[in-house]
């Protein structure tokens, strides 16, 4: 069975945003939980989808860098935590004249939070290939 534990803790995200997340058992510290659970998920199945390897395995031997985990973790929950602040499917807000700019179906603007191809790719375990190194001849037929 899959492993449902988070992939980051509260203070990855402040050691890489430098916000000051509660201790606390508050609404906010709550939310951020629950948007590292959620990426934590989205991660294991897109590095699933993408490869059909397993991301806790990879992690495990080593075929994951952990930091480059972690630090993909973090702007994918930031971003989220961002998103929501501002209001979701909201590009720009100016206070001004209260002028508010939507997203147009750009990536991610589907969902809360979500992962880039790129960022996937990352955290797809390395496997080595084989097949580049083995030898092989090549004989020619008869004629």
């Amino acid at each position: 069975m899959a492993s449902t534990d988070p992939l980051i803790t509260v203070q990855d995200m402040r050691n890489g945003t430098m916000e000051a997340y509660p201790d606390s058992d508050t609404e906010e510290q709550q939310q951020l939980q629950f948007f590292i659970r959620f990426a934590s998920g989205k991660a294991r199945r897109g590095v699933r989808r993408a490869s059909g390897l397993d991301l806790d395995t990879g992690l495990a031997d080593g075929t994951v860098d952990r930091d480059l985990l972690t630090g993909t973790m973090v702007v994918v929950v930031f971003r989220a935590l961002e998103m929501w602040r501002r209001g979701v499917g909201v590009r720009n807000r100016q206070y001004l004249e209260e002028s508010t700019e939507y997203s147009d179906g750009e990536a991610g603007s589907s969902s809360l939070v979500y992962f880039t191809e790129d960022e996937i790719a990352d955290l797809v375990p390395d496997v080595p290939s084989t097949s580049a190194r083995e030898a092989f001849t090549i004989t020619p037929m008869p004629r």
